[in-house]
């Protein structure tokens, strides 16, 4: 048995109004993973579901969020579900040439990937380095998964002080409020790991039946967020920040304390390195080699960490 549920969940504004090529793809995952569940969730449909497994703290940040940018929506719901039920989630113009019984491993509660050689320069922002994002078009994952939950906290604070000078607008606002940045920078920051690693291209993840080149979305997606100029939170429906002063505050709270314990790690490697260096390195004397070495380790090993290598 799997401790992934084999449920594939995917969203859409109006399932009844899914492009030709979209409900074909649908089909064909139905045919391939005919031991599964497929679910599509219409934004009545996520509502409903944040109203029934949420307080209402996450339902107003998720209406919160300008209805003309909808992937910032699903963004958000895909984390909420996820966590809740767990599953598999595909971007609606995604797919897999496969079956998902095949790719997850009775062990996996977590399956990430970033992208591969066949899209050079993708998923390359300022604000994760020279960490490519971790893909969050799919996510597989176990219930109640941690990293996910970890998400989900960063993304409802990017909201409640979302600011357009800081954050952007557009898909640009879409995409480090509750997009990739946001995703692998909280994947990153956690200090809990245990996800296998995955080529997606490889395995047979398609990010868009559409093809690379967006040249079909403007027929089967009307109103693309990449040719919209719009705040990612509503002026007039942001979030009554007094009136969720407890649940913001313990927010804050618990991003503080994973802020904090990176930055100890910092200092703990700062510290070995700043006494090897005040003691004479020779034959007779190996303590400020032993030293400088744990200094090193514990900084590589930091490194390793936030590339999502450990």
């Amino acid at each position: 048995m799997l401790n992934i549920p084999k449920t594939i969940i995917l969203t859409g504004p109006d399932k009844n109004k899914l492009h030709p090529k979209i409900l074909q793809n649908i089909e064909e995952l139905k045919a391939k993973n005919n031991d599964w569940s497929i679910f599509i969730f219409d934004d009545h449909q996520i509502e409903t579901f944040i109203e029934e497994n949420y307080d209402e703290f996450h339902l107003d940040i998720y209406s919160s969020i300008n209805p003309k940018l909808g992937p910032a929506k699903a963004d958000l719901f895909r984390y909420l579900y996820i966590y809740k039920r767990g599953g598999v989630y595909l971007d609606i113009k995604s797919s897999f040439a496969g079956s998902f019984s095949n790719l997850i491993e009775k062990q996996d509660n977590f399956i990430v990937s970033s992208w591969g050689k066949t899209h050079p320069g993708w998923g390359v922002y300022n604000e994760l380095g020279k960490i490519k994002e971790f893909q969050q078009w799919f996510i597989i994952s176990s219930p109640e998964n941690p990293i996910i939950k970890e998400i989900i906290n960063k993304c409802l604070l990017n909201l409640c002080f979302y600011n357009p000078g800081i954050f952007g607008v557009g898909k640009t606002g879409v995409v480090r409020t509750t997009g990739p940045v946001t995703f692998t920078q909280e994947m990153i920051r956690s200090k809990i790991r245990g996800w296998r690693r995955i080529n997606s291209e490889e395995e047979g993840l398609v990010y868009s039946i559409f093809g690379d080149g967006f040249s079909e979305h403007g027929v089967a997606f009307k109103d693309h967020y990449l040719d919209l100029i719009e705040d990612v939170v509503a002026k007039e429906k942001f979030v009554n920040r007094e009136k969720y002063n407890k649940q913001i505050q313990s927010l804050i709270t618990s991003n503080d304390q994973l802020t904090s314990s990176i930055n100890c790690g910092e200092e703990l490697a700062g510290f070995f390195m700043a006494i090897s260096s005040k003691l004479p390195i020779n034959s007779s004397n190996s303590i400020a080699a032993f030293l400088t070495i744990i200094g090193v380790i514990t900084r590589s090993m930091l490194i390793l960490i936030r590339s999502g290598r450990l």
